[in-house]
């Protein structure tokens, strides 16, 4: 995951805990420590993570499995705030504020949550292996297996403009903000 300053990005080491490396050099600079509050088990890893878009904060997706818990880390590790948002994640973007977080789960619905990770909207879509991405920050675009690509508002109240040419499933969604464009891939 690149920050969004583009000066680093984080990967996930052997044991499951974030590092972050230098963009330019691939140097590792730092290391996030396994919280004492992460579960102690074998399979206490973490699966997936975003920076925040000020890229100040990771966010946890899950760790462990598919627990649809979405968990906010400060720059210790430690879990700040958590949410269950009932089903396995996907993937999830956050906002360049910071004041929200969407999710993509597994189970086709897509959730806003506030900043603390508490929820503020939910929609579902037909899709299956949902990707979301954040573009302008007032609006998303949606992704899975049915090849369109959808975008919508933040809130998940506005209307739903639907962008197919995809043979089969996207797999993933990039914003470009130097231009305004979105990329699609499957």
């Amino acid at each position: 995951e690149l920050a969004p300053d583009g000066r680093s990005f984080a990967i996930l080491a052997g044991d499951g805990t974030p590092s972050l490396l230098d963009a330019s050099t691939g140097r590792r600079f730092r290391a996030l420590p396994r919280s004492p509050l992460w579960p102690q088990t074998e399979r206490a890893r973490l699966d997936g993570f975003t920076f925040s878009r000020d890229g100040t904060r990771l966010l946890a997706v899950s760790w462990g499995g598919e627990d649809g818990v979405v968990r906010k880390l400060d720059d210790e590790g430690k879990v700040t705030a958590e949410a269950n948002v009932g089903a396995a994640v996907a993937s999830l973007a956050v906002t360049s504020d910071a004041k929200s977080v969407v999710v993509a789960c597994k189970d086709g619905n897509v959730v806003v949550l506030d900043g603390e990770l508490k929820q503020s909207g939910k929609k579902s879509f037909s899709q299956r292996k949902l990707r979301v991405v954040i573009t302008d920050g007032k609006s998303i675009a949606v992704s899975g297996d049915d090849g369109v690509v959808r975008v919508t508002s933040v809130s998940l109240n506005g209307d739903v403009k639907e962008l197919a040419g995809h043979d089969g499933g996207v797999n993933a969604l990039a914003f470009l903000p130097r231009d305004g464009r979105l990329a699609s891939g499957g």
